[in-house]
């Protein structure tokens, strides 16, 4: 995996965004080319003095990110790795190499035009789900957006994994699926799409019964 030392990051901060995906109160998350590569950096945005006493104690977002990357990644989790988390002027950066396409974006923008197509990347995203559950995970924020393709090696990775966590708890794999089904919703999927994938996953008729109707 490549780390990025200071320098190197500043550097890419210097470069010019070639796309925003996100930008908020929050954080912002931009695109950047540096020496023929794509990185992803992330700013948080919580107030300088809160940033600097996490940072401190080890447990800013960013630090908490970068740690559940690791452990997930080395539990055979194909995630996003951090090439650097750094404190710089007060605010704290996160450093990813991009991956590819959100999945989110690729139905929501129509990219997948063909019945076959959407029908074998819903399949993917479910075998992902399953297995997130199978390891005894939730992923708390378990969104189509936070699922990239890797269009070389044809897998789907994770990125903003800091919501990790172990649980066999029913409400929470309710919710955790919740969250997916809301956000499948608005990528578009059609009611057959989203029966689909969840008669597919591995959780109780009950779950699936109360996402499909509500």
């Amino acid at each position: 995996m490549i780390k990025l030392d200071k320098p190197a990051f500043i550097n890419l901060l210097q470069q010019k965004s070639l796309q925003i995906f996100k930008d908020d109160k929050r954080s912002k998350v931009w695109l950047v080319e540096y020496e023929n590569q794509k990185f992803v950096i992330k700013q948080f945005r919580n107030h300088p003095f809160r940033q600097c006493l996490t940072w401190f104690i080890q447990y800013h977002p960013a630090q908490r990110e970068a740690r559940m990357a690791s452990h997930l990644a080395k539990n055979e989790f194909h995630v996003a790795p951090v090439y650097i988390t750094t404190l710089h002027k007060n605010t704290a950066y996160l450093v990813t190499p991009y991956i590819g396409k959100q999945i989110f974006d690729r139905f929501f923008w129509g990219d997948l035009t063909k019945p076959e197509s959407r029908h074998n990347m819903i399949l993917k995203v479910a075998t992902l789900i399953n297995y997130i559950l199978s390891k005894g995970y939730i992923f708390r924020d378990c969104k189509l957006s936070n699922m990239v393709l890797d269009d070389d090696s044809d897998i789907l990775h994770l990125i903003d994994v800091m919501s990790f966590s172990k649980t066999h708890s029913f409400s929470r794999i309710y919710n955790m699926l919740d969250v997916f089904n809301r956000t499948a919703i608005h990528a578009k999927w059609t009611s057959d799409e989203r029966r689909a994938c969840f008669e597919a996953l591995n959780v109780s008729a009950s779950i699936k019964n109360k996402l499909l109707d509500d």
